[in-house]
């Protein structure tokens, strides 16, 4: 889910190739996907394609993607109860050997079954963990980003698709 398209853009104007993001956004469909192509322009970033979707069913073929990336998304996920259900659909349309790195809030017992269950979901969707770690091990969280309703329960998953897995 890309929301304005920051991150996106970010990625866009430091590396070229392909760039997709996608969002539900709601009844707010039209309005937001112009604004992430305002954002893009604004920026001098031409070429971003910008989908409605649900991360829970990404609407692309197998090994699709070089990478995938999702920051504090997949648990807003709404179509999906089991919130893992997006974390092995973002690797199933990553290719063999492509990079994979989810920050979300898989310590938060409130959106995930444990960390562990997340990272069993992706080692079973065919992703190598190279690096589990909560945020505020990473940086410094100073208040109110240390607050539970923010960025306490936030961890970084980062890692690779098993080369033999499509």
């Amino acid at each position: 889910m890309c929301g304005s398209g920051q991150l996106l853009i970010r990625f866009a104007k430091s590396t070229p190739g392909e760039y997709v993001g996608l969002d539900y956004w709601g009844d707010d469909w039209e309005y937001s996907r112009s604004q992430a192509e305002r954002n893009a322009a604004l920026e001098g970033v031409q070429g971003p394609e910008w989908l409605h979707g649900s991360a829970s069913q990404l609407p692309f073929a197998d090994g699709h993607f070089g990478r995938v990336v999702s920051s504090l998304t997949l648990h807003e996920v709404r179509d999906a109860d089991d919130k893992t259900v997006s974390v092995a659909a973002a690797l199933r349309v990553l290719e063999p050997g492509g990079r994979f790195a989810f920050v979300d809030l898989f310590d938060d017992p409130c959106h995930y079954d444990g960390r562990d269950r997340v990272l069993r979901v992706i080692v079973s969707a065919g992703g190598e963990v190279e690096s589990a770690r909560r945020l505020s091990e990473i940086l410094e969280l100073r208040f109110p980003l240390n607050l539970a309703k923010v960025l306490k329960y936030a961890v970084l998953v980062a890692g690779t698709k098993s080369l033999g897995k499509l």
